[in-house]
């Protein structure tokens, strides 16, 4: 995972501060749940949230959750696709 350098943060604030910029942030760690899914994916119903009627059914999948593999490549795709 990317993690900035103390240096690198104390460098960007003070040209904002010298600059009077506005600085904004972006919680990452949740920002994989953004990232809408391009293909078919999907999951067994978890634990706890089984649909009685229908105990075999699997759910399709709309957007990326924590662990899956496409997470990573679809937030970057959606990142560029806005930049």
């Amino acid at each position: 995972m990317p993690v900035a350098k103390y240096d690198t943060v104390c460098t960007l604030l003070s040209m904002v501060t010298s600059l009077d910029l506005e600085l904004d942030q972006m919680d990452v760690k949740t920002a994989f749940l953004n990232g809408t899914l391009d293909e078919g994916i999907y999951m067994c119903q978890p634990p706890g949230f089984e649909d009685q009627e229908h105990p075999d059914w699997v759910w399709k999948l709309l957007k990326a959750i924590y662990q899956l593999k496409q997470a990573g490549c679809q937030w970057n795709k959606t990142l560029d696709d806005f930049l």
